[in-house]
């Protein structure tokens, strides 16, 4: 392999790579996703009034 294959190989790997963490989703999205929206540690979020 010369030195452009390696430099191409590699570049390929470096934009999958940060494609797979430009895309993955963050600690929030996933515990909603998971839990149902609910927070696992009880809320310290704002809270929510029913009926609005």
């Amino acid at each position: 392999m010369d030195r452009n294959t390696v430099i191409g190989i590699v570049l390929i790997v470096a934009i999958l790579f940060g494609y797979t963490m430009y895309t993955m989703p963050s600690k929030v999205e996933r515990a909603r996703a998971t839990h149902g929206g609910q927070p696992r540690h009880g809320g310290t979020g704002p809270a929510r009034r029913k009926g609005c």
